[in-house]
């Protein structure tokens, strides 16, 4: 499954509401794009829309934030600053994979990850404008 679409900020909705149902499908989602192209702005909209009524942050410094309701218990990772892959088995990877995991900044823990998941890429097209781009694996 590929889909594309172009989208400013204010428009996210539109991107949520494709993403939401094979985020519930896949529950692995990785999320790729330059800093600053609104990967942590996606997680809040995607967790609002999941009913997480807590305020969403990105875990760039404590490279994991756990959200729960009474339906989703979600584990969001960013591994920007980790350099040794090895350094994900401290960060209890494996249980985060059996609920709902999004991980910013994918590409160390590949050997980690499940075949089964969803990859998003955000480009920024211009300072209002991002593209975004979903694939499943």
């Amino acid at each position: 499954m590929k889909f594309s679409a172009v989208a400013q900020e204010n428009q996210l909705g539109a991107i949520i509401d494709r993403l939401l149902p094979l985020f519930k499908e896949y529950k692995i989602l990785l999320l790729a794009g330059d800093l600053g192209a609104g990967k942590t702005t996606l997680c809040k909209a995607l967790l609002k829309a999941m009913g997480i009524t807590e305020d969403v942050s990105s875990p760039t410094f404590n490279l994991l934030n756990i959200y729960e309701n009474n339906q989703y218990k979600i584990y969001h990772y960013d591994f920007y600053r980790l350099k040794d892959p090895q350094e994900i088995s401290e960060l209890a990877l494996d249980e985060a994979l059996e609920n709902y995991t999004i991980i910013e900044w994918p590409e160390i823990a590949a050997t980690y990850l499940p075949k089964k998941h969803l990859n998003l890429f955000i480009k920024i097209n211009n300072a209002n404008n991002r593209e975004y781009k979903i694939t499943t694996s």
